[in-house]
């Protein structure tokens, strides 16, 4: 039995409707889930970071789009790529 990993939210603040996770070893944040750093429940760090189940958060998340990658589609398709 494998022991229950879990992901740090920093619960002071938020990007859009999205949540900021700690990302992996620490470095940073992001509100991409495969960036986000799972840790056992023994981590600790400050007062303002929450724990949430991996595997509670993983059946609720939902995919999303970032908009500042419409940039990559108009430049395709200025070069006549249609895909």
């Amino acid at each position: 039995m494998s022991a229950k990993l879990y992901y740090i939210q920093d619960s002071r603040t938020y990007c859009g409707n999205s949540v900021m996770w700690w990302a992996v070893d620490g470095e940073g944040y992001t509100s991409d889930l495969s960036k986000a750093w799972k840790v056992p429940a023994t981590w600790r760090g400050r007062a303002t970071d929450k724990l949430w189940e991996c595997s509670e958060i993983d059946a609720r998340a939902t995919r999303q789009f970032d908009m500042q990658r419409f940039r990559e589609l108009a430049n395709r398709e200025d070069k006549g790529d249609r895909r």
